[in-house]
């Protein structure tokens, strides 16, 4: 019996050190629009403005696909950039219009993370910002979107293998318990 304590002991403390080394990437934070490459948040514009910066900060991602589209406000998408992000950082995208200066309107930011459906990519974030004195509508700001499900893709391999290796060894173990106390027994 002594044994069998031993085991399960030996064998918690190896699923707890596995399971407790898989890092999973976790979605973009900090993410903002603002006037200066790492500036503060800004979502109202003066008019005349000729570039605007979207911001984020990453943490371990693995080749992890992200999209940034920017559409004015009838629809058309004014800025697209997709790029694989791996490790950590910050990233400051400058956005601006094909010629000229941002016409006084409000405009939306939206960040995609790829991976997460059949088409490639889940909205994560909504930015409504405007520039000078565009027509009375609810005030800018930012939307909060509901977070997208984990996808079992290349980020979250990890914590999918270590999983099943803690199935396995606990099949083994009950296993080798059962044999144990029929041949005690």
């Amino acid at each position: 019996m002594k044994r069998l304590v031993i085991m399960a002991m030996l064998l918690a403390l190896s699923l707890t050190a596995l399971l407790v080394g898989v890092a999973v990437a976790g979605p973009p934070t900090n993410i903002r629009m603002s006037d200066a490459p790492n500036g503060p948040e800004v979502t109202k514009f003066p008019s005349g403005t000729a570039v605007v910066y979207y911001i984020f900060d990453y943490t371990d991602m693995e080749a992890e696909e992200l999209k940034v589209r920017v559409y004015d406000n009838v629809g058309n998408i004014i800025f697209e950039q997709t790029k694989t992000y791996s490790g950590s950082g910050t990233e400051s995208i400058a956005i601006s219009p094909s010629e000229g200066a941002f016409a006084d309107s409000r405009y939306v930011t939206n960040l995609y993370l790829g991976g997460y459906t059949e088409e490639g990519f889940a909205l994560a974030k909504t930015i409504i910002w405007e520039v000078g004195e565009p027509i009375p509508q609810p005030s800018p700001g930012t939307v909060e979107v509901p977070a997208a499900p984990p996808r079992a893709g290349r980020g979250n391999l990890p914590f999918i293998l270590a999983l099943v290796a803690l199935m396995v060894l606990l099949i083994a173990f009950v296993i080798w318990a059962l044999r144990r106390a029929l041949a005690a027994g």
